[in-house]
């Protein structure tokens, strides 16, 4: 799932996480702040559809996991 294009990571991480069994995982891949987003900038016609083209930090995605109740977050920004 890639999370940037994605209006409410929350929300979104809510509904997932109502389909995995127990013991599942959830895998995000996506856009990290301060990492490749540090590329030129991208076409204006992207902004429409990928609603954080500067990425996210670690802390947003955590907080997007423990508001959904699931446990041991991990991020691995390589």
């Amino acid at each position: 799932m890639a999370y940037h294009l994605l209006p409410s990571i929350t929300e979104m991480t809510r509904i997932l996480a109502g389909f995995l069994k127990a013991g599942g995982a959830l895998v995000v891949v996506s856009l990290v702040k301060g990492g490749m987003a540090k590329n030129p900038p991208a076409p204006d016609g992207w902004k429409r559809v990928c609603s954080r083209l500067e990425g996210f930090e670690e802390q947003e995605l955590k907080d997007a996991f423990e508001s959904a109740g699931l446990q041991g977050f991990a991020f691995n920004p390589n």
